[in-house]
Order: structure tokens, then sequence, then C-alpha cells
């Protein structure tokens, strides 16, 4: 079982992990970021049961988007 999928392999892992590396800093530049305190994932892959599919390299790529809750100071 994987962090984010019970079917995805460590790579698939990674890709995700790069994924919310990539979206954390692109959301923490907003002007915005100075009044929240997080950034909370939910959904499938917040839960560890997301879908991973296999593209047409083989590859595995997420299936559904990723959902996410942003929690302010007020």
């Amino acid at each position: 079982m994987g962090k984010y999928s019970a079917h995805g392999s460590p790579k698939f892992d990674a890709l995700i992990d790069a994924h919310m590396e990539r979206i954390a800093e692109v959301v923490y530049q907003s002007i915005y970021s100075k009044h929240w305190k997080a950034l909370v994932l939910f959904g499938g892959y917040g839960r560890g049961d997301g879908t991973p599919r296999i593209d047409a390299k083989g590859e595995e790529r997420p299936l559904n988007d990723y959902g996410f809750l942003v929690v302010t100071r007020s």
C-alpha cells in the first residue's frame, strides 16, 4: 500500500509528492497566503485510496483531481 493509493507504486507516490510540492509553492506565493495556516489534501488521495491509471506508455498517473482545504487564521 502506498501513501496516496492502495495500488500505487513508490514511483506513483513520488510523482504525487512532486505535484504536492509544486502546488504548495504556487499557492503560498499568493498575496493571501499570509492569512493561511495550512493547506490540507483531502478526498481519495488525502485518505490514501486514490486511483492510479496506467497511460499508453505504462506509466502510473493520477486518475482523479486533487482536493484541497485551505485553513485560515480567521
